[in-house]
């Protein structure tokens, strides 16, 4: 039961909007948060469990040479021998799991609605990142087999720490080429190799790692011919933050902050266009309504926070709302699996921004974007709790 959850893929709709927010007002929003806390506290923690984790690995460590801490057999999963013990240890663990919670008085159910919800908020504040769950992994458990409970937890402490780096580079990148508006990737390549030249630090990519870099590159900036003429390739602020996220995926953590001041310091130097402070502007009133770096905001949020602002006329805005909600279900009319059937569909980031663009255009003569964004963090987070 516990290794078919851990298994589930990171795109699973996890709980609704609605659902958590009975749980708020039950007042068991806290309880469903502190489950995971005290869990990996636990983990962490009981050395009771890590001694037993010891002696299960002692028990079993002659029983295939992939086991060894220098290994002459090939490091296969697929190995006879050590599936078998791998799979003896995740029966173990997931018992002691069960022992534990049921001393909590809580069901595995239970604990799984209380884990879903901390992935959620994970990818929404980037404070608490639990991956002692990878524990049932197979290169974690060869940790374990070869150097015992204190390399799998070093492993698992490693794990975090990925995750909050890339929790950094995820609400970092995107809104920062947003902000700066390059005008080519390749200037966002080059930008990234000055910020890292500054900073003093080199990718630490490996051979593979760097092929794939030179074939991304390669398509973010080769040209294609069209109707006989060379044209540039497409704006993708997207893929150009996705770019930056793995050329500096090997960067610690104090490497990567100095790559980041640096890239952060030669956006601002770039000249500051009419057109790049108005969407400098309107990624303002995105910020306010995306508080939480989710990188998307619901239709309903957007359009009620710019009528409660009073800066566009409500018949301006459900204009502006039904010409987007028509152009989305016609780009994504072939995707049935889209949520978007409704009326209020999740925006991207550009979509939003895009969505502000149309929103404030009937209000020319007036600075509504900047009068926008000082109201909007206040209105935002009334019809957020609303929802």
């Amino acid at each position: 039961q516990f290794l078919y959850f851990i298994g589930m893929s990171e795109d699973e709709p996890v709980f609704t909007r609605k659902h958590k927010a009975l749980l708020r007002r039950a007042g068991s929003f806290k309880r469903m948060q502190s489950l995971p806390q005290r869990v990996d506290h636990w983990f962490h923690s009981d050395s009771e469990l890590h001694s037993s984790w010891d002696r299960f690995a002692a028990a079993h460590r002659e029983s295939s040479p992939v086991f060894s801490p220098s290994p002459a057999a090939p490091l296969l999963e697929a190995d006879h021998a050590a599936r078998i013990i791998h799979e003896k240890f995740c029966d173990l663990f997931e018992s002691q799991l069960t022992e534990y919670l049921a001393g909590l008085n809580v069901g595995m159910e239970e604990f799984q609605e209380a884990f879903r919800i901390s992935k959620d908020e994970e990818q929404r504040d980037g404070e608490c990142f639990y991956r002692w769950p990878e524990v049932v992994e197979f290169d974690v458990f060869l940790s374990l087999m070869r150097g015992g409970s204190e390399a799998l937890l070093s492993h698992i402490d490693k794990l975090v720490e990925e995750a909050r780096l890339d929790f950094r580079r995820r609400v970092t990148f995107f809104p920062l080429i947003i902000r700066w508006s390059p005008p080519s990737f390749t200037d966002v390549d080059e930008a990234l190799d000055a910020a890292m030249k500054k900073a003093g630090v080199t990718h630490g990519l490996a051979k593979p790692q760097l092929k794939e870099l030179v074939r991304w590159r390669a398509k973010l900036s080769s040209k294609t011919l069209v109707g006989g003429m060379y044209t540039d390739p497409p704006r993708d602020e997207e893929a150009w933050a996705r770019f930056l996220a793995f050329k500096t995926s090997r960067l610690g953590p104090i490497a990567l902050e100095g790559v980041i001041d640096a890239l952060q310091e030669h956006a601002k130097c770039q000249n500051s266009s009419a057109e790049n402070n108005e969407r400098r502007e309107l990624l303002s009133c995105f910020d306010a309504l995306d508080s939480l770096h989710q990188g998307c905001v619901s239709m309903t949020l957007l359009t009620s926070a710019v009528l409660k602002s009073g800066v566009v006329p409500e018949k301006a805005v459900k204009k502006a709302t039904a010409s987007l909600l028509a152009k989305r279900r016609q780009l994504r009319a072939d995707d049935r699996k889209s949520a978007d059937a409704d009326d209020n569909p999740r925006l991207t980031m550009l979509e939003a921004i895009e969505a502000l663009e149309n929103l404030l255009r009937p209000a020319d003569g007036v600075d509504a974007s900047q009068l926008l964004c000082a109201r909007l963090q206040k209105v935002a987070e009334t019809a957020r709790d609303r929802m």
